[in-house]
């Protein structure tokens, strides 16, 4: 495994990808999470061709960075972006700044064509996450420690 900077890495990714080549990479961040996390997981990089809605792709924004994100509506040449570990999407990103597109993931080293085994649970898994994400934790307080929970419905301090 090579370690590049990412600007130096891109060059290699975009020589191997437009060569019909597959490229894989070992992202850094949480913002993919909990799908590729990061020191465990891989995913391999193809040519970006037709994007649809649900692709993970790699693209690079104004200020330079580059991120790994999924497309959560395609208007026309416009791209509404969002990591799966987040909840504001990004705009602003076109068609011509992704660079490349995620092919398969490997998940501790077991390869998943597309972006996971069972995509429709991720998905509803992903919905969940990102709108019931208190009610969540509230119900994990309360089958953890129902007191701290009774507490702070009636504000108490401890």
């Amino acid at each position: 495994m090579i370690s590049l900077p990412m600007n130096e890495m891109v060059l290699l990714i975009e020589d191997v990808i437009s060569n019909d080549g597959e490229f894989r990479l070992y992202p850094r961040g949480t913002s993919m999470l909990p799908l590729i996390r990061q020191g465990k997981d891989s995913v391999v990089l193809v040519k970006p061709g037709l994007l649809s809605k649900r692709d993970i792709v790699l693209y690079r924004r104004k200020n330079g960075k580059y991120v790994l994100h999924r497309i959560i509506k395609i208007n026309g040449n416009d791209l509404f972006l969002c990591g799966d570990n987040q909840n504001v999407i990004e705009t602003g990103i076109t068609v011509d700044m992704v660079i490349a597109k995620v092919k398969g993931v490997y998940l501790d080293n077991v390869y998943y064509e597309g972006d996971k085994g069972n995509r429709k649970l991720y998905y509803l898994e992903l919905f969940l996450r990102r709108n019931f994400k208190t009610f969540c934790r509230r119900i994990k307080t309360l089958f953890t420690d129902p007191k701290k929970l009774w507490r702070k419905i009636k504000g108490e301090k401890r």
